[in-house]
């Protein structure tokens, strides 16, 4: 299990606790990239559990330059991958993990920016001791 200390950043009514976390960790500079962002988690989300049906998300953040969100409602979830047919059950922390690394790695490879590459790797090595590290890793396999 990862014993490296993280911090949670719960919304507050208007999200913006969220959408600060976000922003400062993951250095996305414009509202608009941001909202494309969240809406890129909740997609993912969508498409990798049949039990999503929006929640409520916080960020957690495992460095000044790293956050991953986690869904807040349910204590497990439900996960398929099409593309590697990973089934499996997660906690919501895992599932945050996972959902965030499949978003980071799709903005990794679209934008081919070094910052965007250390982001993602630097999340996946932390995915490394977590609790649930074989499910993420067959789930991003």
């Amino acid at each position: 299990m990862n014993n490296s200390s993280n911090t949670e950043c719960s919304p507050d009514e208007d999200g913006l606790a969220l959408f600060e976390a976000i922003k400062k960790n993951l250095g996305i500079r414009s509202d608009l990239k941001l909202e494309v962002f969240a809406n890129q988690i909740f997609r993912m989300a969508e498409c990798l559990s049949p039990d999503y049906e929006g929640d409520y998300w916080k960020a957690r953040m495992i460095s000044d330059s790293v956050c991953y969100l986690v869904p807040t409602l349910r204590p497990t979830w439900s996960v398929r991958v099409n593309g590697n047919y990973f089934e499996g059950e997660m906690s919501s922390d895992a599932f945050g993990i996972t959902v965030t690394l499949f978003v980071l790695n799709q903005i990794a490879n679209t934008t081919e920016q070094e910052k965007d590459i250390t982001i993602y790797y630097a999340l996946r090595n932390y995915a490394l001791d977590h609790q649930d590290a074989a499910l993420i890793m067959a789930a991003i396999d």
